[in-house]
């Protein structure tokens, strides 16, 4: 319930705001990342040979892709692998958006895990030394409870963002390498 996350939030301690803002934006990271490389079905890098197969409508990156080789093929440029690198150069940044962002974040939220991890055992090392083993503000118990729940959080979100950021980034070289196939089909078509 509301109640039960509110509490963890206040017994975790000073880092939770900060590992709660971590969790939000990577996974709209993740989200972003998985709706720009959506597998594209049966995308055969071959589709550039042909122009009139290229869907034009699309607004899949590769079907992008596939209409900027075609254009400059109909242009019938000389230079054609300088002008295709050119023309493809901000498909491929797009590609990139967002991947370091949950690289950082997932390394960032356990290093705020164990900030909050150490804030809970200065606490709970406070309340030996001033023999306050049961206070309003939890004494020892509130401290090892802090150090946890802040560790146990950013495992929680690190995890996962590792997880999913390798399976998105193995996706990009993916159809980077079918972005590549067009490049080197165009331009060794057009050389013979």
């Amino acid at each position: 319930s509301a109640s039960q996350v509110v509490g963890l939030f206040q017994d975790g301690g000073f880092t939770m705001p900060f590992l709660g803002m971590c969790l939000f934006i990577l996974w709209f990271a993740i989200g972003y990342r998985s709706i720009l490389l959506r597998p594209r079905r049966g995308f055969q890098p071959t589709v550039v040979l042909n122009p009139s197969r290229i869907t034009r409508t699309s607004t899949h990156w590769l079907d992008r892709a596939a209409k900027v080789t075609a254009d400059a093929i109909r242009h019938g440029d000389l230079l054609l692998r300088e002008r295709l690198e050119a023309d493809l150069t901000p498909l491929r940044e797009e590609l990139q958006q967002h991947a370091h962002l949950i690289k950082t974040l997932a390394a960032v939220a356990p290093l705020l895990g164990l900030l909050g991890t150490v804030g809970g055992m200065i606490e709970t090392f406070d309340s030996l030394a001033g023999m306050n083993l049961f206070t309003q503000s939890g004494g020892i118990g509130g401290g090892v409870a802090q150090a946890l729940i802040t560790t146990q959080f950013g495992l929680i979100i690190a995890v996962p963002g590792l997880l999913f950021g390798a399976v998105l980034e193995q996706r990009q070289r993916h159809f980077e390498d079918q972005l590549d196939a067009m490049v080197e089909l165009l331009c060794t078509g057009e050389g013979q």
